[in-house]
């Protein structure tokens, strides 16, 4: 996941806008990235315990299959 830097550079306003504008894509990003493994969480939960096996995973291994894709 994404990480916010917490101080903005002192190059003026222009500086500062951008300085806005990354942390505000940062943020999207996140949120982006936070669905696409919320939606694998889903799918994955959605699955028998034998169709998981197939895959190589047990019921508690859904979370750490989530974030690691």
């Amino acid at each position: 996941m994404s990480s916010l830097a917490h101080s903005p550079p002192n190059h003026g306003p222009r500086g500062f806008l951008h300085f806005l504008r990354d942390r505000w894509e940062t943020f999207l990003n996140s949120i982006a990235e936070a669905k696409v493994v919320a939606d694998r969480y889903r799918s994955l939960s959605r699955l028998s315990d034998a169709e998981l096996a197939q895959r190589g995973l047990r019921r508690e291994d859904i979370p750490m299959a989530a974030f690691r894709g």
